[in-house]
């Protein structure tokens, strides 16, 4: 992965580049979204979330250009493949951040080394967009009858989910597990910055109307434990599982 565009500051807020998934979005929302791009914040980085190809790429959401984001221009076809198009100068990337296509040069015309992005190597597990700066994270974090319902915003840093539900990371640091009087629990969350988090709520295919139930109560905790804490509307399932 290429960090060319990215200050200082910005590489030093990404998350350690260990085995380490992050949930980024539900693939529904991606789909739903193309050909233009989502843009969601990791850790206060932000990342414009594309299907190129056929597949989730995610893409440092900054134009080297003129520092333009990303997440303003659109998907469009490239000269071998598909491409995000800054919607400013048009300045085009694919999905490994390498630059595709320059206009004001001409068709073809990209200097060596000119432009590149920074990504974030992509899956889909559980209808979810996962994200990760590993080249060596190779598992699953989630098993394959686990679904992902519907993402939860919310103005709480993950520490303090943490300590509202009782959840506690697993050995890669990617998914949270509990018990609590409803049973047995899991969930994954997104830190946007040092204040605020998204909370993606797992359950198990088999299960899925009592853990859905339990689910709801865990998210009134959470807003009753802190009033002022903004949750969605409701919860349901992601689509496009995989």
């Amino acid at each position: 992965m290429s960090d060319a565009t990215m200050t200082d500051a910005a590489r030093a807020s990404l998350p350690a580049p260990a085995p380490v998934w992050y949930p980024l979005v539900e693939l529904a929302r991606v789909t739903a979204s193309a050909p233009l791009p989502v843009p969601v914040s990791l850790d206060g980085v932000p990342w414009a979330i594309v299907i190129l190809d056929g597949k989730a790429a995610a893409l440092y959401d900054v134009c080297p250009h003129r520092r333009v984001p990303l997440s303003a221009g659109r998907v469009t076809e490239g000269p071998g493949g598909d491409v995000l198009e800054c919607g400013y100068h048009g300045w085009s990337y694919d999905r490994q951040g390498a630059c595709a296509r320059i206009p004001a040069l001409g068709e073809g015309v990209v200097p060596r080394g000119m432009g590149s992005v920074a990504v974030l190597r992509t899956d889909v597990f559980a209808g979810v967009v996962w994200g990760t700066r590993s080249d060596v994270a190779d598992f699953s974090p989630v098993a394959d009858n686990v679904i992902a319902l519907k993402e939860q915003p919310l103005q709480l840093s993950v520490a303090r989910i943490d300590e509202v539900l009782g959840g506690e990371v697993d050995e890669y640091d990617t998914v949270r597990r509990g018990v609590d009087t409803h049973g047995r629990f899991s969930y994954a969350v997104r830190p946007i910055d040092a204040a605020r988090s998204a909370l993606f709520p797992l359950a198990t295919a088999d299960a899925l109307a009592d853990e859905l139930s339990a689910w709801i109560t865990r998210l009134s905790l959470l807003s009753e434990s802190f009033p002022d804490t903004p949750l969605s509307a409701s919860t349901e399932r992601s689509r496009d599982a995989r």
